[in-house]
């Protein structure tokens, strides 16, 4: 075979390398995704560390109630680990709790069921001035709902309330679009421990059914609630009171949580109350479940005395984790069948990733675009506020469901919050207070512009552009930020649209990585032309060493040098792999960016020209839509890394004829001296490109297909500049060949002479 088909094949199995190392990289992701990490640690025997409170902490800050004095945590309290007692499963209307562990001295007050229930705060009016509208439930005084105002559940429904302002049903609820049975609200107060007696907060009986259920909370205005514990005889000993704070514009809001103490005596009270739910699977484009649980939290006071870094996990720990954390820690490592409705453990501080952290900041659950989640309240003007969440001290996962249907998704995941001990004294008030925020998941929505108190939080650390799998760490999420940046910048101040703005990123990233790619690819073809003119000495060489291996790699070795032929000429497909990091950044970067959710793009025109009602590339987080079938197909095991194929989306279709147009113009012809299996390899390749790479991007988000299509364009473009480059520099020109050859080797002399008159002063 002549060298230079050898040598243009070679560059196309390089290049094609490069591309099918992305495909892998996406489709190892796809694999995994769904199944979480293989390695799951099993905390059954961590479940039972018994961690004190901080000793000296000074307890939440911020606004407090009325004469409220700042509680304090018990030091050395062992409560705070173990949590009340009687809480390894559902208490009040879930299930009842153990007597042993209950002592009949204290109990909340009850009330006769409710006509209505309870009046909600905020509005999902569109035109309103609120960003969301919070629904209540009176088990537990929690949030039995949470409704944007700005944000749909589909790009359907965004279309079908065009021009509505009141189409809440249609839009996005974070938290109960199931409501599990009525037994878990966000932020519900589960229990309170009293001087060691637990009294429960979530009411008696049936929630759903509002006829049967005797609550412990009433209503004292819109979003606020009280409860009373009373002693035997109904005398009053403390009273506990809630009022939920939504301010306009904000997905941030406050519960602002105080204990009384009505009794002549100090109360020692711990405080459990259920924390972020597990949010809807996002049901758009790869079959991946990017729900996870994050924590941020601060450094041992060893690591970082000022107490006021927080870091956020980097660990991404899934869904499918967690259930396999607790189901672990429920059946002891597996020996036991897991209960098929109800599974609880401790997952927070048993976990040996944060062993050298101390303190818990924020809590959340995320899905791809949107997070809930809990924080302490903190005046961010205030000189080193502090950070640590007692309300949160301990958190306990709680699946509720069946884990092993259907891959978790019959199971519903809830986290729970135990408090550490704090003591209130006669007619003081203790301030309980807890901050929340459901939303986007967004560095600008969760950025200190956005809210100030997130700035000391450290909560713009909470999205992550990572697809997590075998290779969440080649994702390079600095990376990934300086792309988001330079996007939204470009979106923000120049185009105002963000298909077009992905256009010019990655213009820009090409133009960058130019002189990168020109060079790789003359050294590999100038490589090339030096390999195939020494090609017949080459041959030579064979037929008389063809008995001696050693001596014929010697000569060879010999013959470059005398040529001038540099062995490193064969790396010039390095930069190649160097560049795959930015594009993968990008990728990682174009999935995650929240902004792109429901955008349209070029402006919509598409929807222009159809009056609103045409799909087509309405969202560029999902695929581009061209042609509804109105219902999806499940595709055996296409389907399992996909998804459900729901209509034609021509985008990866184009991808494919780019492909083609791409393999075609850079594949060497086929040739006489190639062998029948030298063929069959590359027709392999050109099939590998140009049907399997769109078949993986056939379900993916439209604003990555806009970027593939660009970059593989912008590819052909650039090669096609890069050969018109080396023809002008007349690599074939004997002459210049002849006296390139004759500078090399003189080079080679001088410095073989300077070496060797060091040596001799030396």
């Amino acid at each position: 075979m002549p060298a230079t088909e050898r040598s243009n094949t070679r560059r196309l199995v390089l290049t094609v390398a490069v591309l099918l190392a992305a495909v892998g990289f996406i489709a190892a992701v796809l694999i995994t995704g769904t199944r979480g990490p293989a390695n799951t640690p099993a905390p059954a025997a961590a479940a039972q560390s018994n961690p004190t409170a901080p000793t000296g902490s000074t307890g939440p800050t911020g606004p407090s109630g009325p004469a409220s004095p700042t509680p304090s945590p018990e030091a050395g309290s062992s409560s705070a680990a173990t949590g009340p007692t009687g809480l390894t499963g559902p208490t009040g209307p879930v299930a009842a709790a153990a007597p042993a562990t209950s002592k009949p001295s204290l109990r909340a007050r009850r009330y006769d069921p409710a006509p209505n229930p309870p009046a909600p705060i905020g509005s999902a009016d569109k035109t309103g001035k609120f960003s969301a509208r919070l629904d209540f439930t009176l088990a537990g005084a929690g949030i039995d709902a949470i409704t944007f105002s700005q944000f749909f559940a589909d790009i359907t429904d965004k279309i079908a309330a065009r021009g509505n302002p009141n189409a809440a049903a249609n839009q996005q609820s974070v938290e109960t679009r199931e409501r599990l049975d009525g037994r878990f609200a966000f932020l519900a107060a589960r229990a309170i421990d009293i001087n060691g007696t637990l009294v429960e907060l979530l009411g008696f009986g049936d929630p759903t059914d509002p006829a049967a259920f005797r609550p412990v909370w009433r209503e004292t205005a819109p979003g606020a609630f009280e409860a009373v514990i009373t002693d035997d005889s109904d005398t009053p000993v403390a009273r506990l009171t809630r009022r939920y704070e939504l301010p306009e514009g904000s997905f941030a809001f406050t519960l602002r949580q105080t204990l009384e103490n009505l009794s002549p005596d100090p109360l020692k009270v711990q405080l459990v109350q259920y924390g972020p739910l597990d949010q809807r699977k996002d049901s758009g484009g790869y079959n991946l479940d990017m729900r996870r649980v994050r924590f941020g939290y601060l450094l041992d006071p060893r690591q970082d005395p000022s107490r006021q870094i927080v870091r956020a996990d980097e660990q991404l720990m899934t869904r499918p984790t967690l259930f396999q954390i607790v189901l672990n820690a429920a059946t002891g490592g597996g020996a036991a069948t897991p209960n098929p409705t109800f599974n609880a453990s401790q997952v927070w501080p048993n976990l040996a990733k944060f062993s050298n952290s101390a303190d818990l900041v924020w809590l959340a659950q995320t899905s791809r675009y949107f997070t809930v989640a809990v924080f302490p309240v903190i005046d961010p003007s205030q000189t080193n506020p502090r950070l640590a969440f007692d309300l949160a001290q301990r958190v306990d996962g709680i699946i509720w469901g069946d884990p092993k249907r259907d891959n978790g998704n019959q199971a519903r995941l809830i986290t729970q919050l135990t408090s550490a001990v704090f003591t209130a004294e006669p007619g003081k008030t203790l301030d309980l207070s807890v901050g929340a925020y459901a939303g986007p998941l967004s560095k600008r929505h969760l950025s200190p512009a956005a809210n100030p108190a997130f700035g000391p939080l450290n909560m713009g650390d909470m999205p992550v552009f990572n697809l997590g799998g075998p290779c969440w760490f080649c994702t390079f999420q600095w990376l990934g930020n300086l792309l988001y940046t330079f996007l939204s910048v470009v979106h923000d101040y120049v185009v105002f649209d963000w298909a077009v703005a992905i256009m010019i990123l990655v213009l820009v990233v090409r133009t960058l990585l130019h002189p990168l790619t020109k060079r790789s690819q003359v050294s590999m073809t100038k490589f090339g032309k030096q390999m195939q003119r020494l090609a017949p000495k080459q041959k030579k060489l064979q037929e008389k060493y063809k008995d001696d291996p050693k001596a014929l790699r010697a000569e060879t070795a010999k013959l470059m040098r005398e040529e001038g032929v540099s062995p490193t000429g064969a790396l010039g497909c390095l930069p190649l792999f160097l560049q795959t990091p930015i594009w993968i950044a990008l990728y990682a970067m174009l999935y995650f960016v929240f902004e792109l959710r429901h955008e349209p793009a070029f402006y919509g025109l598409f929807q222009a020209v159809s009056g609103g009602r045409w799909t087509f590339l309405a969202d560029l987080s999902m695929p581009d839509h061209f042609i509804e079938f109105g219902r999806a197909f499940q595709i055996p095991l296409i389907s399992g890394l996909m998804g459900p194929v729901s209509g034609i989306n021509i985008l990866p279709l184009l991808l494919g004829v780019v492909f083609f147009i791409q393999t075609k113009y850079m594949s060497p012809p086929t040739s006489a001296n190639m062998t029948p299996e030298m063929e069959m390899q590359q027709k392999m390749m050109k099939v590998m490109m140009v049907v399997m790479f769109p078949i993986f991007m056939y379900n993916a988000p439209s604003g990555l297909a806009v970027y593939f299509i660009t970059n593989s364009t912008l590819g052909i473009l650039e090669s096609k500049y890069i050969r018109a480059h080396i023809d002008t520099l007349d690599l074939d020109n004997p002459d210049k060949i002849e006296a390139d050859r004759r500078r090399r080797v003189e080079r080679s002399e001088r410095l073989a002479d300077m070496i060797k008159n060091r040596g001799r002063k030396a």
